[in-house]
């Protein structure tokens, strides 16, 4: 006696199959060479020097380089210790990041809300996961704000 598939048992593939793939970063990308260490400047404008406590503030992001590529992560990182050597264990304070897969170059506005009184630095920063696994950052130069009670 040969068994024929129930109707349930094609929806239950599709969602099985469904899952099996994701985009990965370079799948956007064309055939562009993949970016270095090199390729892209990052310059942060209209940073305010002075915010209140748990308030949004807001400032543009200008990533200029080249090539046109996807980026996973687009945002910026504050901490309380200024440093020349930029990283997320130093800038431990995250600002709301760009929610989806973004392409660059572009400018964008990135916003963010400190609640704690005092003298904070912040960076931009953007991230490119490639897919032979390697990760590269890129990073503003350090600005400072005041933040008031």
């Amino acid at each position: 006696m040969r068994r024929t598939p129930s109707l349930l048992s094609v929806p239950l593939l599709l969602v099985v199959f469904a899952g099996c793939t994701s985009p990965g970063p370079a799948d956007d990308n064309g055939d562009s060479e993949p970016p270095t260490s090199d390729s892209y400047r990052l310059t942060a404008e209209d940073m305010p020097s002075l915010v209140s406590a748990g308030e949004n503030f807001t400032y543009t992001l200008i990533i200029e380089g080249e090539p046109e590529w996807t980026s996973d992560h687009i945002g910026g990182h504050f901490g309380n210790t200024s440093t020349d050597q930029p990283s997320t264990a130093v800038y431990t304070g995250a600002c709301f990041h760009a929610p989806t897969l973004r392409e660059v170059p572009d400018t964008f506005e990135i916003t963010c809300r400190i609640n704690e009184p005092g003298t904070w630095y912040l960076r931009g920063h953007m991230r490119i996961a490639l897919d032979d696994g390697q990760v590269l950052n890129w990073w503003t130069d350090e600005e400072f704000t005041i933040v008031a009670a």
